[in-house]
């Protein structure tokens, strides 16, 4: 059994080098929490600290399935999932969802219980590891390189700012992209929110094809971790590849800014499209683990 304490965001404390910063995740938090803090709960064991769990208030799971729900402590034990989901229904009224992130870049886990990781696998990130924007182009595939030299021979022109225009650009392409896959599109309102959360750490880069924005990617620096939080775009323009320029575009800002890892975001196993994708700009794929108590 596992101990469940509830202390200040402050307290988390040294993490897996190659985890997302808690800035980025307590941020995120806030964002979609309307501005609230975070509750975070300091998990040990009898092996000693896991790490930090930690939920959006108002929100019963610990967070959406865009972010980790859960921060390893650096050279934290292997923490048991079967243990987790059984302390879930017990402490937290079989209402939580804990999303976790990968070993490569978190705690080795272990499942007694019928001695299964697989009950908890649920979906995979792509990440990018660099020291500059030479280091981050060679991770990209074959196939990726070309579509990025492919839109600039067709003429895509790539903006980055975050001007009220650029954001507009966004917001609509946004909306087509939710139309496309039936999701709901961010609103003006949650754009604004991010930046109050985020500053001048978020990033636009919108792509143009014969004058008209075609692809955009929002992206968000935190320290030296960067992530690419959303990229939409009209798919009659995607004979030209405006997506793997922009991308590409959005991956060579964060580099020269600083960032050591890139997160292209999460993909489930039935988006295979996006998860291609993001192999072929240079995403090494990790897989994710959930524990829930539902």
């Amino acid at each position: 059994m596992n101990q469940y304490k509830v202390v200040p965001a402050s307290d988390v404390g040294t993490l897996h080098p190659d985890a997302p910063p808690p800035g980025l995740l307590l941020g995120y938090i806030e964002f979609v929490s309307g501005g609230k803090a975070p509750v975070v709960h300091r998990v040990e064991g009898p092996k000693g600290l896991y790490g930090w769990m930690v939920s959006a208030q108002g929100n019963p799971e610990a967070l959406p399935g865009r972010m980790y729900g859960f921060l390893s402590a650096q050279g934290s034990p292997a923490l048991d999932l079967d243990t987790l989901y059984k302390d879930l229904r017990r402490e937290f009224g079989g209402t939580w969802r804990v999303h976790l992130p990968p070993m490569d870049v978190g705690p080795v886990y272990e499942s007694s219980y019928r001695g299964k990781l697989g009950r908890y696998e649920s979906h995979s990130t792509f990440l990018m590891k660099g020291t500059s924007e030479t280091d981050f182009w060679g991770c990209l595939k074959r196939v990726g390189r070309q579509g990025v030299e492919k839109a600039r021979k067709a003429g895509v022109v790539v903006k980055e700012g975050f001007s009220g225009a650029q954001g507009m650009h966004f917001l609509s392409l946004n909306v087509h992209k939710s139309s496309r896959v039936k999701a709901p599109a961010m609103s003006r309102e949650e754009l604004s929110r991010l930046q109050s959360v985020f500053g001048d750490g978020l990033e636009l880069h919108v792509g143009f094809h014969g004058g008209r924005p075609v692809s955009a990617v929002l992206s968000l620096l935190v320290g030296s971790y960067g992530l690419l939080i959303d990229n939409s775009s009209h798919e009659d323009a995607w004979e030209s590849n405006p997506n793997n320029l922009v991308v590409w575009e959005a991956i060579a800002a964060l580099a020269r800014k600083g960032a050591r890892m890139v997160d292209m975001g999460f993909s489930t196993p039935e988006q295979k499209g996006a998860a291609r994708f993001k192999v072929h700009m240079g995403g090494t794929q990790a897989m994710c683990y959930t524990v829930g108590a539902r």
